[in-house]
This record gives C-alpha cells, sequence and structure tokens, in this order.
C-alpha cells in the first residue's frame, strides 16, 4: 500500500512505515525524529489522507477528492520543573507544561497515587494541570514525580 497525505509524510520508512494491514485498516508506526504535523503552531490539528494505492495506482479518498480526515494529531506533552511543594501545606498542586488534553490526559506518579481515590485532577488548559487531593488522601513522603503523561 502507497498513501498520499496532505503533509510531508512520505512512508517508506522515510518517515513512517505501515507495520500492518487488513482489508479495511492500517497501523502506522512513526519514524525517529519524524512527526505527524510539521507546524507544531496549529495543534491540534487534522492529519488528511489524499489518495491510497492498493496495487492499482493511487485512488482519491473523500468527497470531491479532498481527502478524509483519519486522526486528530495532538503536540507530544511535556511536563515543567515545578517548585518544592511541601506535603502538609497544600492539598492542591499546579503541573505546568504543554500538550494537555481536557478529555484524556491521565498522570503516573512516583510514588503512586491513584486516580479517584487518592487525586482528581482537572485539565484547565494546554499547558495546566490542577491536581487536588481528595479528602483523607495525603501527599506520599519524599519526593512525588510525575513519570508518565499519557493524552
Amino acid at each position: 500500500n502507497t498513501l498520499e497525505w496532505g503533509n510531508s509524510l512520505r512512508g517508506k520508512g522515510v518517515n513512517y512505515t505501515i507495520t500492518a494491514a487488513t482489508s479495511s485498516s492500517l497501523t502506522l508506526d512513526l519514524g525517529v525524529g519524524s512527526t505527524w504535523r510539521a507546524s507544531r503552531g496549529n495543534l491540534p490539528g487534522p492529519l488528511t489522507l489524499l489518495a491510497v494505492d492498493a496495487g492499482e495506482g493511487l485512488v482519491a479518498v473523500g468527497q470531491l477528492k479532498k481527502g478524509v480526515v483519519v486522526a486528530t494529531v495532538y503536540e507530544n506533552p511535556s511536563i515543567d520543573a515545578n517548585p518544592v511543594v511541601f506535603q502538609s501545606h497544600t492539598r492542591e498542586l499546579w503541573i505546568t507544561g504543554t500538550g494537555f488534553v481536557r478529555s484524556s490526559t491521565q498522570l503516573n506518579f512516583d510514588p503512586p497515587l491513584a486516580f479517584g481515590r487518592d487525586y482528581v485532577m482537572s485539565v484547565c488548559n494546554r499547558t495546566h494541570i490542577l491536581v487536588c487531593l481528595m479528602d483523607g488522601a495525603s501527599w506520599p513522603p519524599g519526593i512525588l514525580r510525575v513519570v508518565a503523561v499519557d493524552t
């Protein structure tokens, strides 16, 4: 299969590889150092497939041959270094960074905290998350680190 995109994706190992294919789906693996969309300032943004070649030549997809949006691309999340907060001084912790998504961002902490049991959180915008302790919960002793962000 060869795919034609509405951006600079070229395939065939240049910036992505097709790793699995069925009659109704393809799985793509993004190459190291590549991005789904070149302009990070326009994220989130659509990933538009214009045409597919399954062996008989490129065939345009979508209405009016303008392509079809196959995914929404978000920026890679990152966490800024945050100031020290002493465990007994606050029940709220602001986390700053980039790439946070309101409906789907999840955090993993070390030492572990359980979402819904130990804390709740609110993604305020793409750069700020507010983490609040639940009633009866406390921050773990020592240094609390965010070890993973999943959007």
